[in-house]
């Protein structure tokens, strides 16, 4: 596959950009263990991000990894903002995460999940960093920027599930990796 360098550079940093403006959105809140991330979809899958606060009885199923996908039972929302505009706030969203339960995503209030068992996946999926939460189901918002570089998926134990090769916003590759 032939890269464009010129290309890749502009879209590269364009991502980059995109990631230091949410980085600047977020900075408040990393470092508390009780501040965590979501990547959750309004009108499409993964195009926004929640910071949500763990409550004093929210029970939880996590991972010692940065970037895996840990659980809960309940969070109280922060602030969404869509990932292609951090600065913009919305007061509410209406999750299509996965096909599963919608969640309702309030700012001020609580989100309970239908179902929790840390035996099942199952609860509302949160992320330790906005850096995961940013990078999870980013693919349309990459087609959209016309992305040319690599992108990479993570398992649930955070470990590198794939990596893949987008050309001006086309997914040309993949390179799977065992579990």
């Amino acid at each position: 596959m032939k890269i464009n360098v010129r290309e890749y550079l502009l879209y590269y940093h364009q991502v980059q950009f995109l990631m230091d403006k949410i980085l600047a959105r977020c900075a408040q809140y990393t470092g508390n263990a009780n501040m965590v991330f979501a990547s959750c979809g309004g009108e499409r899958r993964g195009d926004h991000m929640a910071i949500l606060e763990k409550c004093h009885d929210t029970k939880t199923f996590e991972s010692n990894s940065m970037n895996a996908i840990c659980r809960a039972d309940r969070l109280k929302t922060i602030c969404i903002f869509p990932k292609n505009n951090p600065e913009m706030s919305i007061d509410r969203l209406q999750n299509t995460h996965f096909g599963g339960p919608r969640l309702l995503y309030e700012v001020g209030k609580i989100i309970k999940a239908e179902e929790y068992n840390e035996e099942i996946y199952t609860g509302i999926q949160y992320y330790k960093t906005p850096q995961a939460a940013f990078y999870c189901d980013i693919q349309p918002l990459l087609g959209e920027m016309k992305y040319t570089g690599e992108y990479c998926n993570y398992n649930i134990d955070g470990t590198v599930y794939a990596i893949y090769y987008f050309d001006n916003g086309e997914m040309k590759s993949s390179n799977l990796r065992p579990w």
